[in-house]
This record gives C-alpha cells, structure tokens and sequence, in this order.
C-alpha cells in the first residue's frame, strides 16, 4: 500500500538506501524510500503496478525539481539535449 504522497521535498532518505544508489535500480531506491514495504513488496503486485506507483511518483515529484540542480550527470545530459534540441526547433 503506497504512503499519501506529501508535496512537501524528501529531506531524509534512510543513509543506507542513499549509499546504495547506482543507475541501475534506481527507481528501487526511491521505492525504498518513500513506499511503505519498499519496492520488495510493490514489485509483489506486478509490473503494471510498479509503472503506475512511478507515474504517480513522477506527477508528484516533478512539479517540484529543479533541473537545473539536479547531480545526476545522465539527467544533466538529457536535460541539455532536450533545451539544445528545442532552441534548434525554434529557429
């Protein structure tokens, strides 16, 4: 069963789901975090429950990002390409 998802940014994520992080199983990770059980037990419910459970995830969080202070080099990148790629549809 998902946690009401609160508006408000995560400020702490337990230190050993955050020493975990890697690109591969991230979004794991943040199920670990913010999902009651963690991703053990929404994995339980299927794939079609997982891609749901990160739609909704991604409609909360993402009003919320600043992009351009995100770490992630791979978010960096496809950040730049989608701007370089808008100014070259704008000319």
């Amino acid at each position: 069963m998902p946690l009401a998802f609160c508006l408000k940014p995560i400020t702490f994520v337990p230190q050993q789901t955050e020493k975990r992080y890697s690109i591969c199983g991230t979004w794991e990770k943040l199920a670990d975090a913010i999902y009651r059980g963690g991703a053990k037990e929404l994995s339980k419910l299927g794939g079609a429950s997982v891609g749901q459970e990160k739609t909704v995830w991604a409609e909360n969080i993402s009003p919320q990002m600043n992009v351009d202070i995100n770490r992630s080099p791979s978010f960096g990148y496809f950040r730049d390409k989608l701007r370089h790629l808008s100014q070259e549809e704008s000319r």
